[in-house]
């Protein structure tokens, strides 16, 4: 009796979370969205013999817009400021350091969204990141030095972006959108010519999404 209760109880929820989601997903509407979220950036490329990348805290936030085909399928566009360093760990004749170039990137992703009526996506696109600022790079361990990166060093990456989630309807117009995210640069971010370093971004994400 009392799985059939919360059977009962399961399916009204997820039925009326249907109904209010899918509220707005009609073609031709369009919603808007902010977020942020963190997680590690496991730098690949190339390295010196003796070198291996490690995982490097990272973190991102930024707006989004969808422009929906129907009522499954949407495009999306959007602009991203992402922190994510490159973190690299040498082990030579003795001598141990590790050397962190703190990358900061203005994304453009472009893409398509697949929802469910219960509310669950898929993300696939690409991403192009534009370098910003200056990159400051820090050495720790048997060797210590810190400075800045060369202008000439850092490079705009173009890479695959893939997520997924879930949106929690909050009112009639807006949802909550948790989920996940990788992000994998085709070009390199960072080539100082022994060193040639792009992201590989594995995050997790949360913001808010409203229909128009």
């Amino acid at each position: 009796m009392k799985k059939l209760f919360f059977a009962a109880v399961a399916v009204f929820v997820v039925s009326g979370s249907s109904a209010l989601y899918s509220q707005g997903l009609e073609a031709g509407g369009a919603k808007f969205g902010f977020y942020g979220g963190g997680g590690g950036n496991y730098a690949a490329g190339e390295f010196p013999s003796g070198t291996d990348a490690a995982m490097a805290g990272s973190y991102f936030f930024g707006v989004n817009g969808f422009y929906n085909l129907s009522d499954m399928g949407s495009l999306f566009g959007g602009l991203e400021y992402s922190y994510s360093p490159y973190k690299l760990e040498y082990s030579q004749t003795g001598v141990e350091y590790t050397t962190t170039v703190k990358a900061k990137f203005l994304d453009i992703n472009l893409g398509f969204r697949f929802t469910n009526f219960q509310g669950l996506y898929f993300d696939g696109g690409l991403f192009v990141g534009t370098p910003m600022g200056k990159w400051k790079t820090k050495t720790s361990g048997d060797y210590s030095d810190s400075g800045e990166a060369e202008n000439s060093d850092t490079k705009t990456e173009v890479g695959l972006l893939v997520g997924a989630g879930y949106l929690v309807p909050i009112a009639e117009t807006a949802d909550l959108n948790i989920g996940v995210l990788f992000k994998r640069s085709f070009k390199y971010g960072y080539n100082d010519g022994d060193n040639k370093l792009r992201r590989q971004l594995f995050a997790v994400k949360a913001g808010v999404e409203m229909k128009f």
